[in-house]
């Protein structure tokens, strides 16, 4: 029988994420993660299994802080191509205030992505399917508000939304130059024009 959990999941889960954010999931052994969160080895696989497992749940609690967020939250009727503007500026603005220049959890590990690594791989491309349709599911409420024309495909505008803001978080990491990366997701606003 499995004793119970002594310490907090979520708190725990934070500390995870804050290390996966920092070094990324390669450079980050088991050791190193339970000793970071806090649990002894042995509660490390008794509760998360494995490395893989934590990572996803690290991903997972991200979602709610990452720079889309905003989008799961608009109300029927809100303007959505500002909201989504807006968005981008935030991500541009935010990323170059941040002292550690830490970039976006999802893109540093996507960056870094092991291609033999096959369950961390599919962790980030459920991920980001689910961001890619937050984009699709917002634009069709922008077909339906007059925002977006009905010609426009909407699943290649949400891929390369989501192209355009890996860009943003990764260059941010390296030119934290506010100025120069609202000009360029400025010129990514043109896909909203018929």
């Amino acid at each position: 029988m499995a004793r119970p959990q002594k310490f907090d999941r979520k708190k725990v889960t934070e500390k995870a994420r804050d290390l996966f954010w920092k070094k990324g999931y390669n450079a980050v052994s088991v050791q190193e993660l339970a000793q970071e969160m806090g649990i002894s080895r042995s509660s490390f696989y008794n509760s998360f299994a494995d490395k893989d497992t934590v990572f996803d749940e690290v991903v997972a609690s991200y979602m709610p802080i990452s720079p889309c967020a905003p989008l799961e939250h608009l109300k029927p009727g809100d303007p959505v191509i500002p909201a989504i503007k807006k968005m981008f500026l935030d991500i541009c603005k935010n990323k170059v205030v941040d002292p550690e220049a830490k970039g976006c959890l999802m893109v540093n590990n996507i960056a870094g992505l092991d291609q033999n690594n096959a369950p961390m791989k599919d962790i980030l491309q459920k991920r980001m399917q689910d961001i890619i349709e937050l984009f699709q599911s917002v634009l069709v409420r922008a077909v339906g508000q007059g925002e977006l024309s009905p010609e426009k495909d909407l699943k290649a505008i949400a891929m390369y939304l989501i192209t355009l803001q890996a860009g943003l978080c990764l260059l941010s990491k390296v030119c934290p130059d506010e100025t120069m990366l609202c000009s360029i997701a400025e010129q990514g606003f043109h896909v909203f024009e018929d």
